[in-house]
C-alpha cells in the first residue's frame, strides 16, 4: 500500500508557513501521532506515541526541537517542556530520524514477531494540538557546555491570522534596517 511520506510532508509545511529570517521568537509547533495495532492469538494491541516538533528559521537555517511523549499526556501552553534540539543548521534539518526511531519502536511493541511492514501503522497529526500553528518561543539552554542538548520550551499558542502578522512585522521591520 502506498503512503504519504511524512517527512515530506512536514519540511513542505514549515518552508511554506515559515519563511528563513523569520527571527527567534515565532515559531512553527506541530504533534504527530505515530498509532501502531496489531491482533495476536485474538487479542488487540496498539501504541500511540506522539512526537512534537517546534521549528524555528531566525535566520537562514532551521532550528528544529523535539519531545516524545505519550498520547495521554495534555499539552499546555505557558508550561515549560523539555525538548532536545535535533538539528540547527540547514543540510539535513528535515532527515527526522526520530520518526523513523518510533515508527520501529511502536511496530516491535504491537507485534515484536512481525515485520514492520506486516503492523499497521497510521501517521497523522494529533486532533487537539498537533495541525501546525504559531507559537511563540522562548527557549532556554539546560546544558551549556556540553553535548546533551535539552532546553527547556515554553510555547504560546498565536491565532493564525496573529502569526502571519507577526511574520510580516519583523520582516518589514528587518528589511527597512538595511
Amino acid at each position: 500500500m502506498d503512503r504519504m511520506d511524512e517527512k515530506k510532508a512536514i519540511t513542505d509545511i514549515v518552508e511554506s508557513m515559515l519563511p528563513n529570517w523569520s527571527g527567534n521568537q515565532i515559531g512553527l509547533k506541530m504533534t504527530l501521532n505515530i498509532d501502531g495495532a496489531s491482533h495476536i492469538d485474538g487479542n488487540f494491541i496498539n501504541r500511540t506515541d506522539q512526537i512534537t516538533f517546534i521549528f524555528i528559521r531566525s535566520m537562514n537555517y532551521t532550528k528544529v526541537f523535539a519531545r516524545k511523549h505519550n498520547f495521554k499526556e495534555v499539552q499546555k501552553d505557558n508550561e515549560w517542556k523539555v525538548y532536545f534540539e535535533i538539528a540547527d543548521h540547514d543540510s539535513c534539518w528535515n532527515e527526522f530520524s526520530i520518526i523513523t526511531d518510533t515508527y520501529f519502536e511502536v511496530c516491535n511493541t504491537v507485534n515484536p514477531n512481525a515485520r514492520p511492514i506486516d503492523v499497521t501503522v497510521r501517521m497523522s497529526f494529533d486532533i487537539f494540538d498537533g495541525a501546525p500553528h504559531y507559537v511563540e518561543v522562548e527557549t532556554k539552554n539546560m546544558n551549556k557546555g556540553t553535548y546533551e542538548r535539552a532546553y527547556k520550551v515554553k510555547t504560546k499558542k498565536l491565532d493564525p491570522l496573529e502569526g502571519m502578522k507577526r511574520l510580516v512585522v519583523y520582516h518589514e521591520a528587518k528589511n527597512n534596517s538595511f
